[in-house]
């Protein structure tokens, strides 16, 4: 059992396995442990990961790089615009959602094709996951996938559904600050204080983010405190700047415009980026690049103090970032500082972050890996998630960083203008709150359906472009109320009335606000509060009220002395409280007293005496009740990402590419198969090849020109739309064209071998025949062994002789299988004699019975005689003793003394080596 954590990165991905003994990075195909998060097709294949990067440069224009930065967002958002000018690819909006989608060229042969970007995601968390595979050697489909605090709903969503595109199980979205924090507590537990919560500082700058956070721990918890992100400052804006650079000077020095065409401009990027790890760890560094375009190489040198110039802006950045995280907090409380992601390599970004600390005197630590720290504290998470594994145990509290959220409800048009005003200004939900919490929100109920909206509470706290305009509300949802006329009417009300329906009560709608463990924010679930009224039978009036024998009522209350019918006034009050008390319980079971009361009233009824039963008088009673209402989501601002009719149609589409994938790499497998059998038989076949010998020049010419004529048809354009059958098929005609001299030869170097070890086997059984083993078998059978094994010796050198004159072109006379054939015979005959066992040695006699000695005849001496059982007469004291190889009785037990032969002991081995039956068995050398 093993589930996968994955850090899901712009540039590069990077997959952990948990499973039984620990947490382990998983490699990929080429044995890296990063792989980058790009997708390619070409033709009808799909490429992803390092397969993708290397067709980058080749095929720019279907290639799609920064997954991330695109999922989850419309195409109009300006983050998207930005990317897609730095892409290659072409970025369009969706003809149906408005979501960003790429145009690439697949199929066979190849046409425009619109993938949106969740199913370009779902291809790569597909090949990620392929690697924890692989690793644990069974299907893993379990995992955790880290993501940006900073993301949006949107963008959970999709992520979500582009692993349910997969077939995967994503047990829950965790935040990267999450798992860094995590995987610190889990991996350095013995350095974190018992009570006093130890302050830490995390930067992380990744390939396109800046992430800083504060976490407190304790052996055992870690609690996320404040976090800031900076969603377009990373190495690559480090990149950027020294693109720009070096494009200004080539093309002023060279004349070249490498950021004109995208391929000069993709080789500069890669070459850029080498130069800038060369400068972080040395003073100057040389950036040489050949014939970048137009045939012009270029080449420009740069020290580390120019490059701490250019990206000056950068660096001020960072330490915005730092500062934000640290807020009022004092930078001396911390225990230390620990810098995560490649860009920390860089010494201005170090040096950023130290001034940051006002001079503090807090360590810059790297006990993480920088590369692989989130991948395993996902990968911890997944342990802890899934079943059947454990972890030590360790509670993390994070909280949604850019959180929070306001519900809106909009009413209809004949709603009340003042109360929806107060409602749309006192609807806000508090701000960073735990994930995983449940909030109530009252909304007042005006007799109709409420359409509420999802608004990001602080939406200057999301990054920059991510929102297209000025809208904030992220989901839509539909609360069916039932259509009543309700009056508004801010006095509280009481829960019952005695008399009357409940006047003032003021009716409302409780919806349920959930952000759960992925950090997704939506309405669950809602209900109404409303008022009931069922007229319940009242008490009956006081004239006639039975009275029993002994003064009482049947209600309990006690009639006057002198039987009057009228009571006093303290006597009528006790009677109304009596009354008032059986309508309160009453009420309490609305329902079924208003059954009761309808059947009470529904006719007068006799008692046994056939009088008429008096009527019973009805009362009108209140009670609160809740009612579940229905959502229905309001398009297009759905919560819950795609919806499962187009996750479904996705996943489809998706299974089809992958069957056209199983089929694109049979259908390579066997173009690759047939390439290899032209040039191996080729060479073989022609003079001087170990297969020329046996076949004449004729077949030999006519094999060669078939294996020609295959290799120029593969080469051609039939060959290159041809499909798996046709390859299979000129493989299978070169294979019968081959197989006769293939099958000579196989003859001629198996059959030598072959009869030297039915000559051996011949030689064994004769020798087993005149050994002093065979003692107990008959002269007759022995002579029939030896007979058996000189036929068959002189039936193969017969055939043998023949086959020395028969050309090696030409089928032989005597095969490998007839001589196995001939020697299996042999052995089935020679066999059962040479391993018969001998019989066993007859059985002795058996002892004869003693009777034991009479008791009533003591000696002289007080011992007993010892008398025959048989005559009486005494046995003599000193009787001679019995003889070897007969029982004899010693203390009451039966002992039996055997000799042994030494000779036959001595010749056991010789009488072992032909006990088991011999097997003709060859190795064929390989043809």
């Amino acid at each position: 059992m093993a589930c996968a954590g994955i850090d899901f990165g712009s540039k590069t991905s990077v997959v952990a396995i948990a499973r039984r003994g620990g947490i382990d990075v998983v490699c990929n195909e080429v044995s890296n442990r990063g792989t980058p998060s790009m997708v390619s097709f070409a033709g009808a294949e799909r490429h992803a990961g390092e397969a993708a990067a290397n067709f980058a440069s080749q095929n720019f224009k279907n290639t799609i790089a920064g997954l991330p930065l695109l999922l989850g967002l419309d195409a109009a958002a300006p983050m998207v615009v930005a990317e897609a000018a730095r892409s290659d690819a072409t970025i369009i909006p969706h003809a149906d959602t408005g979501r960003t989608a790429v145009r690439v060229s697949y199929g066979a042969p190849p046409v425009d094709t619109e993938l949106t970007v969740e199913a370009l995601s779902a291809m790569f968390l597909g090949k990620l996951m392929s690697f924890a595979s692989a690793e644990y050697g069974s299907a893993v489909k379990d995992c955790v996938v880290s993501v940006p605090g900073y993301w949006t709903q949107s963008q959970r969503h999709a992520l979500l559904d582009a692993a349910s595109i997969a077939g995967i199980n994503v047990m829950r979205l965790m935040h990267e600050h999450a798992a860094l924090a995590l995987a610190y507590g889990m991996f350095r537990a013995s350095a974190l204080p018992d009570e006093k919560p130890a302050k830490v500082l995390f930067v992380d700058v990744g390939d396109a983010t800046t992430t800083a956070f504060t976490a407190t721990f304790t052996k055992g918890r870690a609690d996320i405190t404040s976090t800031a992100f900076d969603a377009t400052l990373g190495g690559r804006s480090i990149d950027d700047v020294l693109v720009q650079h070096f494009a200004a000077d080539f093309k002023t020095r060279f004349h070249v415009d490498a950021l004109s065409r995208p391929r000069p401009r993709l080789r500069l990027r890669k070459d850029v980026e080498k130069l800038k790890r060369v400068l972080s760890a040395n003073a100057e560094g040389r950036l040489n690049i050949e014939c970048l375009m137009d045939d012009i190489d270029v080449s420009a040198a740069m020290k580390r103090a120019d490059l701490e110039v250019l990206i000056a802006p950068l660096v001020d950045r960072t330490t915005q970032v730092v500062k934000q995280a640290l807020g009022k907090s004092p930078a001396a409380d911390l225990l230390a500082v620990e810098l995560v992601g490649g860009g920390v390599r860089v010494p201005a970004i170090k040096a950023a972050i130290k001034a940051a600390l006002d001079g503090a005197d807090v360590p810059l630590q790297t006990t993480l890996n920088a590369d692989e720290a989130v991948a395993r504290g996902c990968a911890l998470m997944a342990a802890d998630l899934m079943p059947g594994l454990q972890r030590r145990p360790f509670t993390l509290n994070d909280v949604l960083p850019c959180g929070g959220a306001r519900l809106v409800p909009a009413y209809g048009p004949d709603a009340n203008a003042e109360a929806v005003a107060t409602v749309r200004a006192s609807m806000v939900a508090s701000d960073a709150q735990p994930l995983g919490r449940l909030n109530r929100v009252e909304l007042p109920y005006l007799g109709g359906p409420i359409e509420t909206a999802l608004h990001y509470r602080k939406p200057e706290s999301l990054p920059v472009g991510v929102l297209r305009g000025e809208e904030t509300a992220f989901a839509k949802v539909r609360i069916e109320a039932p259509v009543e006329a309700v009056a508004l009417d801010s006095s509280d009300a009481p829960a019952f009335a005695d008399s009357k329906p409940a006047v003032g009560f003021k009716p409302q709608v409780d919806a349920n606000v959930r952000i759960n463990e992925n950090g997704i924010i939506s309405v669950v679930s809602a209900r109404l509060k409303k008022l009931i009224t069922a007229e319940v039978p009242g008490p009956p009036p006081a004239a006639d009220m039975a009275v029993d024998s002994d003064g009482a009522v049947p209600n309990g209350d006690v009639a006057p002395a002198n039987g009057d019918a009228k009571v006093d006034d303290d006597k009528s009050s006790g009677l109304a409280a009596t009354a008032a008390a059986a309508a309160s319980r009453a009420a309490s079971a609305v329902s079924s007293a208003a059954s009761a009361a309808a059947a009470a009233v529904s006719g007068s009824k006799t008692d046994s005496a056939g009088s008429a039963a008096p009527k019973v008088p009805m009362k009108t009673v209140s009670q609160v009740a809740w009612e579940n209402l229905l959502l229905t989501p309001v398009p297009p601002l759905c919560q819950g990402g795609m919806g499962a009719a187009a996750i479904s149609a996705a996943a489809d589409v998706e299974a089809s590419m992958v069957a056209t994938d199983v089929y694109q790499r049979e259908l390579g497998e066997a173009r690759n198969a047939l390439e290899a059998y032209v040039y191996d038989v080729r060479v073989r076949v022609d003079a001087g090849g170990d297969l020329a010998p046996f076949g004449n020049e004729k077949a030999r010419a006519a094999l060669l020109a078939d294996l020609n004529a295959a290799e120029d048809w593969i080469y051609s354009e039939e060959g290159e739309e041809a499909n798996k059958s046709a390859f299979v098929a000129r493989r299978d005609a070169l294979v019968s064209a081959t197989s006769g001299m293939l099958q000579r030869k196989k003859e001629a170097d198996n059959r030598l071998p072959t009869a030297g070890h039915l000559r051996a086997m011949a030689a064994r059984f004769r020798a087993a025949a005149g050994g002093p083993d065979l003692d107990h078998v008959t002269d007759e059978e022995k002579d029939k062994v030896v007979r058996e094994a000189d036929d068959a010796e002189r039936w193969m050198d017969e055939r043998l002789a023949a086959q020395a004159s028969v050309a090696a072109d030409v089928d032989p006379v005597v095969t490998v299988d007839d001589i196995r054939r001939r020697g299996s015979a042999m052995s089935a005959v020679c066999t059962p004699i040479v391993t018969r066992p001998k019989p066993a040695p007859p059985a002795p006699p058996a002892p004869a019975k003693e009777e034991a000695p009479k008791a009533d005849a003591p000696t002289a001496d007080g011992a007993a005689p010892a008398a025959n059982a048989a005559n009486g007469e005494a046995k003599p004291a000193d009787a001679a003793a019995p003889s070897t190889n007969m029982p004899m009785e010693t203390d009451g037990a039966k002992v039996t003394v055997e000799e042994v032969d030494d000779a036959t002991a001595a010749d056991a081995p010789a009488a072992e080596a032909v006990k088991e039956p011999v097997k003709m068995e060859v190795e064929e050398p390989t043809a």
